[in-house]
């Protein structure tokens, strides 16, 4: 499959049925076939190994017997034991390797959306709603549901309304017609078993749709629509006849039609990432996760690209991208890291590049990808001081970072550098006391210098003086703004950057820094305004 998050799904599920299907071949009579128990036993841990959902399967061994109308309750519990003894067996195992049978409490707003407080449950039946609704119609689909697709919801919410009323009919129809035993309870009773591992994860740890969730409950789902179909066309399902064949073939071959268009045309968007981002976008445009992701694409073509017009392209483009997301979600580490990812391999602007790699670290301060891209930042300008302290510094965060260690020991190899606290700058001191008619040029200089070295009290200082000088100096007053910006003093910083679009309106870099600042300081109609002000200059 293209997506692999989704493999372990279709495994899950494929040695699910193989399980369900060798325990309905043990049940001719009522004695135990202990071979097929067995095998069918085997194929069920095979799921539980697949993916945890399959404890789901534990429900459907007895619901599986009593559909069968051969068992006594008694029976149905003797044959379920062994099933009982899997379960077991595969808790044990996964409690001797992660050490814990529960899971730490998740704190990533972009996939745990539901996660604050009252709106667990409601969110949950919306949720639910949108489970049924691509049961019916798988249509748009969307790789990501992550935040902020499908807001949480209360209870005064029409989606969670709707999910509790589809939800009691659904409970309805299946306990109707349960004593019948007939496809449409037994369909309806694995919907609601398989479909409720999703609805637990968004109600205990806030998770957000996944529309892989629904690869078993289509099962349910399918002989549910069967059977209504044979009630619609008036044909009984033991009928042999050539003419009641046709009667019911024809709606089922719309159906198989009109499915499989769907699916085939889907699979078209997954020809490669760029064309699948490109497509999603549309479809989930209030997800900070798939313009983040496009935005992410766009940058490394950029990167790759030869032909300087569609570079500048890929570089627009991709931080528009990046600045949706940004307005989605202002607080997400990578985000900042692709800007500045952008700004050093696509425009060569190693000053914009240092503002949001450290802008990064203030989201994320453990976010050891920004301390390599700094690492690497200043290797490539000769500042091999820096580069070995961020290099260490990402390894010490995150000692399995294999980029980051294979960086830092070239690094150390090449250079003989071990550097593990933060370089002084009291050679750039000295510098600035020695040096005879200091003018803009030298302000602006050392200013620049000492925010690459992270120094942003003596780089705004020497920056506040290349102002004086120079007050029409754009450059120097959105670096002047990224050192108040980097030291949280948001109110000097804007004004430095009304006073630089005051010289230059259109300056993009100039406006997508205040875009981010007001959307930092809680100010998400001003940020608005600026990015949609920035999105017409494209």
């Amino acid at each position: 499959v293209a997506n692999i998050k989704s493999r372990d799904e279709i495994l899950s599920f494929l040695n699910l049925i193989i399980a369900l299907y060798i325990l309905l071949r043990t049940v001719t009579t009522s004695s135990i076939n202990y071979k097929a128990l067995a095998l069918s036993c085997f194929f069920f841990y095979l799921a539980l190994l697949s993916k945890e959902t399959a404890l789901a399967g534990f429900i459907l061994v007895p619901v599986i017997l009593f559909f069968t109308e051969r068992f006594t309750a008694k029976e149905i519990l003797v044959r379920s034991v062994p099933f009982v003894a899997m379960v077991l067996l595969f808790q044990f195992q996964k409690y001797e390797v992660l050490g814990s049978l529960s899971a730490p409490e998740m704190k990533d707003v972009v996939n745990y959306v539901y996660i604050e407080p009252g709106t667990k449950l409601p969110s949950m039946f919306l949720l639910f709603s949108w489970c049924i609704k691509l049961l019916f119609i798988p249509f748009p689909l969307t790789y990501s549901y992550a935040y902020n697709q499908i807001p949480a919801a209360e209870w005064s919410s029409p989606g969670a309304i709707i999910g509790v009323l589809l939800a009691v009919a659904l409970v309805y129809v299946c306990y109707k017609n349960l004593n019948a035993k007939n496809p449409l309870s037994l369909g309806g009773v694995i919907v609601i078993v398989t479909v409720a591992p999703a609805m637990m994860f968004v109600l205990l740890k806030g998770g957000i749709l996944a529309e892989r969730f629904l690869y078993a409950p289509v099962l349910g789902f399918s002989m549910m629509m069967v059977w209504l179909i044979f009630k619609a066309v008036k044909v009984s399902p033991e009928a042999r006849d050539l003419n009641n064949a046709v009667k019911v073939f024809i709606p089922l071959l719309v159906v198989f039609c009109l499915y499989s268009f769907v699916t085939v045309t889907r699979n078209m968007n997954w020809h490669d990432q760029m064309t699948l981002n490109a497509h999603d976008v549309k479809v989930s445009p209030n997800s900070c996760q798939v313009h983040l992701h496009y935005g992410t694409i766009l940058i490394n073509a950029g990167t790759l690209e030869k032909d300087a017009a569609k570079k500048n392209e890929y570089f627009n483009k991709g931080l528009y991208e990046i600045n949706e997301a940004i307005r989605i979600e202002p607080h997400i580490a990578e985000e900042y890291h692709e800007i500045g990812i952008a700004w050093q391999r696509i425009k060569e602007n190693y000053d914009s590049a240092l503002y949001y790699y450290n802008r990064a670290i203030l989201e994320s301060p453990n976010y050891a990808f920004s301390y390599l891209s700094l690492g690497t930042l200043y290797e490539n300008t000769g500042q091999d001081q820096l580069a070995s302290y961020y290099y260490n510094r990402g390894v010490e965060l995150n000692p399995y970072f294999a980029q980051g260690v294979i960086a830092r020991d070239n690094h150390r190899k090449r250079t003989g550098l071990n550097v593990k606290s933060f370089p002084s700058s009291n050679n750039m001191d000295s510098l600035e006391t020695t040096t005879p008619n200091k003018d803009f040029n030298f302000y602006s200089e050392m200013g620049q210098t000492y925010g690459k070295r992270g120094d942003f009290v003596n780089a705004t200082r020497c920056l506040e003086k290349a102002v004086q000088m120079n007050p029409s100096s754009t450059e120097a007053l959105i670096n002047l703004s990224l050192c108040y910006a980097m030291q949280k003093q948001y109110d000097p910083s804007i004004e430095a950057l009304n006073k630089a679009l005051a010289l230059e309106p259109d300056n993009k870099l100039a406006l997508g820094n205040l875009a981010i600042i007001y959307e930092h300081t809680g100010n998400k109609e001003k940020a608005d305004e600026l990015r949609k002000r920035m999105s017409e200059l494209r």
